[in-house]
């Protein structure tokens, strides 16, 4: 099914050094998104409040730049960028100054942040952001498998990471062949 955004409130994200996960206030930020149905299915805030979690998906600042794992909750204002796990899925480095932040990859400026009210933010990038999305589900390595015409496993694999494509299962030998 495919969905155009729909931009609710602010469509900056707001780089959080503490934050595990991204977070996301509006589920029409995710690119491909379910259902969250893993664990307690709450975020634990920094004053100890326990916020329900309503889907996980993945988006993408940029045509490079993804985020993965995003947690969608309605009980937040703004998006938040997690630190660890952003540099961690793209390779990449945050660089921090005075007024304003940096993306870096191989010592190339790929991103600009400013700091606004002692927050960084990243600005999205408003005609990338409008672009439609295809909307989807997780599906087992195997439903992948039947989904995309029964390619290899080799190839499945492949474009389950290269495509960050949502699973049900983490398990990556579970393909029938």
């Amino acid at each position: 099914m495919l969905a155009t955004q729909n931009l609710v409130g602010d469509p900056t994200w707001y780089i959080d050094s503490r934050a595990s996960h991204h977070l996301t206030n509006d589920h029409h930020t995710l690119s491909l998104h379910s259902d969250y149905t893993n664990g307690d299915g709450v975020i634990v805030i920094g004053n100890g409040m326990m916020l329900p979690i309503s889907h996980v998906g993945y988006t993408k600042l940029s045509n490079s730049l993804v985020l993965s794992n995003v947690y969608h909750t309605r009980a937040i204002t703004k998006k938040f960028l997690s630190v660890f796990q952003f540099t961690d899925d793209n390779n990449v480095i945050l660089e921090f100054h005075h007024t304003r932040c940096f993306v870096n990859c191989r010592a190339k400026i790929i991103l600009k942040g400013v700091l606004d009210h002692g927050l960084y933010k990243i600005p999205v990038n408003q005609t990338f952001s409008k672009l439609m999305a295809l909307i989807g589900e997780r599906n087992s390595l195997q439903g992948w498998h039947n989904r995309l015409g029964y390619p290899s496993s080799g190839i499945i694999r492949k474009m389950v990471t290269d495509f960050h494509l949502p699973l049900s299962n983490k398990n990556l030998d579970s393909v029938c062949v």
